[in-house]
């Protein structure tokens, strides 16, 4: 101011100053709420953003921007709802594919003024949990977590807690529905675990089959019940005390005082306690008992099998080298067959259920008796004090099985054949008895049956004999060591040859002759004789057709080979192959061919007389019921046995006898040869008989098929002439 002076204005302005101080202050404070607020929404777990009425976006946080992957033009407020959702919609952050569809629910959503939260699971793989809180002013806000892995792991947890509570119940399963019981107890013996079939087994109570349960009193109520192998408590308690104590496995079966039988493993756990599985094994054992039972049993008799039989000679054995006197008897029945044809085989096995126990009772305590097979039966005898009780006990077994066997009012009877091997004197080990029993009992099949022999070195002898003959004949064929020879039978009314017989020889390459009473019977009993027969017609007929004058060849057919089935084809194919008349071959049979099935053999001969083929009757006069089989069949020719030529001039009934057999024949108008003449004799009282036809050594010997064609020449009518003409 003028004169150096100056105004001053003073004013309070404290009020104003605080005001703003205080605006500061709360300006500081927001800024760090906001950043707070910032801080906390940007750390949040779950996304989270919030929108205004317009969808428009107001706020969110970072985890909401990372879940969505939102570039920065996205995050920004203001920015639509629905571009958001579209570019979520890109990556497959959305729930339902189809745009219009989509945008259809959510408006949906947004238009409800209540919260809704749930998981929504995305087209991309992700699960969101969603939580939507509408707001007043109509904008709402959203919290989103992706729970993909959470939920992953709930459902692995569901899963594996699923998968424990159904192994679970297999476990359980498993071990209530065992065949064997099964329990666990610990090292003070008390229950643990058992299952139903212990529980079941022992037939324990509730309160016995629950954890805690001690092992003793478990043993106390099995005692009751007598399911406990020893009836001493004591003894019992001191045994099983002493097996546990042990700590060892135990494995074996346990007979129970009420005939069940326990199979028990018993194995200890470390911590002291024990596992053990019980299982009852009675049936499976009294199966395994009748196995083994009908492994050395025949099962229609009951009687000791072969197999098991050999055992008893391989025991005896020992007794035999110490010195023990012991009796290999085989039994054979005798007349069985028949039985089993006419009746039945259920009248057979009657019969053999009735004779074993013949034969047993016999035997009794004195040894074993076997069926070997079919009507075989066997008894080891011993120790034996001498050949004599042996005798009485062969003849008491004859005597006891020719008795008559009822059978559905039928009596029946068989016999029996017996043959004896006493050890050590006939052998000293199974093999040499039972082979030399055999032999025995062979010799009385062969002697006529119905009686008993022992043993002796001679049968010894016949039997390598005979095991001799049967090797060769089995290759006699192919080693060209058979030959036929023929031997010619003489027509008494045309004074020449009418017939040849062929007859077998048999000449092995080491030039060992053997004769046909040896060798034809094994030949029959092995059944060789049927490949024999089969050849001999073939060669037979082979020749005879090259002879003149029309001369017929006679064959000889074994009883074995009317068992064959093809005997008819046989003889068809040998005149087809041969070309020789039906008429021109003679096939000679015995009458044992008709003893076994005589119907059937009798079919057979009647349709080879069709084909025209003939049929003589061999040797006339020796069997059982010679006129029954004449009238039986027609044959064409009877041959009178040589036995009743030999004996004309010792026996003179045997010219009645020829005589008588030529009349039969010229009644049935059959023709009648004399087998085995050898004497002019015997000649002239066959002739003044009216025999047709003769055979024997007066006139010829069997010959070769290289000398038999000169006797198809009148030189032997000469001879015939004169016996005639004397």
């Amino acid at each position: 101011m003028q004169g150096g002076g100056w105004v001053a204005t003073h004013q309070d302005i404290s009020e104003q100053h605080q005001k703003e101080q205080l605006i500061k202050q709360r300006s500081l404070e927001l800024e760090q709420q906001n950043m707070r607020f910032d801080a906390a929404v940007n750390n949040m777990t779950h996304g989270l953003a919030l929108f205004d009425k317009n969808d428009r976006l107001v706020i969110c946080n970072q985890p909401y921007i990372n879940l969505y992957e939102l570039p920065q033009n996205l995050s920004k407020a203001g920015t639509s709802f629905w571009d958001l959702l579209d570019h979520d919609a890109k990556f497959g952050r959305v729930s339902i594919a189809d745009k219009k569809e989509r945008f259809k629910i959510i408006s949906e959503i947004l238009k409800t003024d209540k919260p809704i939260s749930g998981p929504i699971n995305m087209l991309n793989g992700q699960i969101i949990y969603m939580n939507h809180h509408p707001m007043d002013d109509g904008g709402w806000m959203t919290i989103h977590e992706d729970i993909t892995e959470q939920h992953k792991s709930q459902e692995i947890i569901k899963h594996r807690s699923n998968e424990l509570l159904q192994q679970n119940m297999r476990f359980d399963a498993a071990v209530n529905n065992m065949s064997q019981g099964l329990a666990m107890f610990d090292k003070h013996c008390n229950l643990v675990i058992c299952n139903q079939p212990y529980a079941s087994l022992y037939e324990l109570p509730k309160k016995l089959s629950q954890p805690g349960a001690n092992f003793w009193d478990i043993l106390d109520h099995g005692a009751k019940y007598d399911m406990v192998s020893i009836a001493d408590k004591k003894q019992r308690f001191e045994i099983l005390n002493k097996e546990i104590k042990a700590n060892k496995p135990i494995t074996k079966p346990i007979t129970m005082l009420n005939g069940k039988i326990i199979f028990i493993n018993h194995q200890p756990l470390d911590d002291g306690g024990w596992l053990t599985t019980h299982e009852d094994i009675t049936e499976q054992h009294q199966k395994e008992e009748i196995i083994r039972h009908m492994a050395k049993h025949d099962s229609l008799t009951e009687l000791l099998n072969r197999r098991a039989f050999h055992e008893i000679l391989l025991t005896g054995e020992e007794a035999i080298s110490k010195g023990k006197k012991m009796a290999l008897l085989c039994i054979d029945l005798d007349h069985f067959k028949p039985i089993n044809d006419s009746f039945g085989h259920s009248a057979g096995d009657a019969v053999l259920k009735i004779v074993g126990e013949r034969i047993s009772n016999l035997v009794g305590n004195l040894g074993s008796v076997a069926r070997l097979g079919g009507d075989e039966f066997a008894a080891f005898i011993g120790p034996i004090s001498s050949k004599t009780q042996i005798k009485k006990l062969c003849k008491d077994i004859i005597d006891t099985l020719s008795k008559p066997v009822c059978w559905e009012e039928v009596e029946v009877i068989v016999g029996a054949s017996i043959g004896v091997a006493i050890a050590p004197e006939h052998g000293n080990n199974a093999k040499q008895l039972m082979h030399n029993a055999d032999l025995a009992l062979y010799h009385v099949k062969r002697q006529g049956r119905g009686t008993y022999c022992f043993f002796n070195k001679e049968m010894g002898k016949k039997q390598k004999k005979r095991t001799k003959i049967e090797l060769g004949l089995k290759s006699a064929i192919s080693q060209n060591e058979l030959q036929l020879y023929y031997q010619p039978l003489i027509s008494l009314k045309n004074n020449r040859v009418s017939c040849c017989e062929a007859l077998m020889r048999w000449e092995a390459n080491q030039g060992k002759k053997y004769s046909p009473m040896d060798f034809i019977p094994v030949a029959e009993e092995t059944g060789i004789i049927r490949e024999m027969g089969n050849w001999a017609l073939q060669t037979a007929c082979n020749s005879a057709a090259k002879w003149s004058n029309g001369v017929r060849v006679a064959v000889n057919v074994s009883p074995i080979q009317f068992s064959s089935d093809d005997l008819i084809g046989q003889v068809a194919k040998a005149l087809e192959i041969s070309g020789l008349d039906a008429n021109r071959l003679e096939l000679e049979i015995t009458e044992s061919v008709s003893l076994d099935e005589s119907d059937r053999n009798l079919e057979i001969l009647h349709k080879l007389k069709q084909m025209g083929v003939r049929i003589a009757l061999d040797d006339f006069g020796t069997g059982y019921s010679s006129l029954g089989y004449l009238r039986a069949f027609p044959f064409d020719k009877v041959k009178i046995d040589r036995s009743f030529i030999s004996s004309l001039e010792t026996k003179p009934e045997s010219i009645a006898i020829i005589k008588a057999v030529v009349d039969i024949g010229n009644s049935l108008n059959m023709s009648v040869t004399a087998e085995g003449i050898e004497t002019e004799e015997q000649l002239k009282a066959v002739f003044k008989q009216n025999c047709d036809e003769v055979q024997g050594y007066l006139f010829s010997p069997p010959l070769p098929q290289s000398s038999i064609e000169k006797l198809l020449i009148p030189n032997l009518k000469q001879k015939t002439l004169k016996t005639n003409s004397a």
